[in-house]
């Protein structure tokens, strides 16, 4: 069980590149990603595509935007660099289950909203509807995020254009530069996600919330047997927070066959540092920023 320090979050995990540089800041690209008890930050060097700063937090679960917002705000406060406004771009990640994935074809701006509606309950009074264009992969994800947080960042970054996007769409772009061909799962805290690429295009994506071992399984062979895919000569690759003695490994490794922990996303270089993460870590954040290799 971890416990929450005084201002209600908590560093888990914090690697610095020494080749950081506070003076080329202009050049550095800036992501945050949020959920609903974790926040992770993450800066890349535009110039040569190199990893220079990763830190993860966890913070005490709330119902109450007020108080979330009452957290990041401590945590921006008491950070040297999350305030700073000269950066080369700044994105914002939700991690949260309010997105619905659109082909191209049948969106439009105007019914966004109806199309979002169509997986999730929309509050058009508290929800931001927005959207990313995956032009590559001929969709559009349409995602809803509270209105208070749009408008915390949006302050906190008031000389840059915010790019707000859904955890899936990393996740996506990292699954579609990985290989051709794959049937990835990444493992999230609180969700289990599966793409699934073949011939170089989307055939599936969803999440799936996780309430006991078995669900992870469950879901994979549920996929599977959908998409009319043989497990027993599919390699599965896994991503996530878990390692090989973690009690959710060796569970799949015992009922799913094939399965491989993943590598880094390609297009990105690690110094040194990072060698303490292991490689199949962080995907979705690092695969903002991966490119086919």
């Amino acid at each position: 069980m971890i416990s929450i320090e005084k201002d209600k979050y908590k560093l888990l995990k914090k690697i610095k590149d020494p080749k950081f540089n506070i003076d080329n800041i202009d050049r550095y690209y800036l992501s945050i990603q949020l959920g609903v008890r974790d926040f992770q930050v993450f800066i890349l060097d535009g110039a040569d595509r190199r990893a220079l700063l990763l830190e993860d937090y966890i913070f005490e679960e709330t119902n109450n935007i007020d108080a979330l917002i009452e957290i990041l705000k401590r945590a921006f406060d008491n950070h040297h660099l999350l305030l700073a406004g000269f950066w080369k771009s700044v994105s914002v990640i939700f991690k949260n289950r309010k997105f619905a994935l659109v082909p191209e074809i049948f969106f439009s701006r105007d019914n966004a909203v109806q199309l979002l509606s169509l997986n999730h309950q929309v509050n058009k009074n508290t929800t931001s509807i927005l959207s990313l264009h995956h032009q590559k992969a001929s969709f559009v994800n349409v995602f809803g995020a509270e209105k208070k947080l749009i408008d915390f960042f949006n302050n906190i970054y008031k000389t840059k254009k915010v790019k707000y996007m859904h955890q899936s769409s990393p996740v996506i772009n990292g699954s579609l530069k990985v290989t051709d061909n794959n049937f990835l799962v990444y493992i999230d805290r609180f969700n289990l996600h599966i793409s699934v690429i073949q011939n170089g295009s989307l055939l599936f994506y969803n999440q799936f919330l996780i309430k006991k071992i078995e669900d992870y399984t469950r879901y994979i062979k549920l996929v599977a047997a959908d998409l009319k895919i043989d497990l027993s000569n599919t390699e599965i690759l896994l991503y996530g927070f878990l390692g090989k003695n973690t009690p959710q490994f060796k569970y799949l490794e015992k009922n799913v066959q094939n399965i491989k922990l993943g590598g880094r996303p390609k297009g990105i270089k690690f110094g040194y540092v990072f060698d303490e993460i292991a490689d199949h870590q962080y995907f979705d954040i690092y695969s903002l920023y991966s490119i086919a290799g």
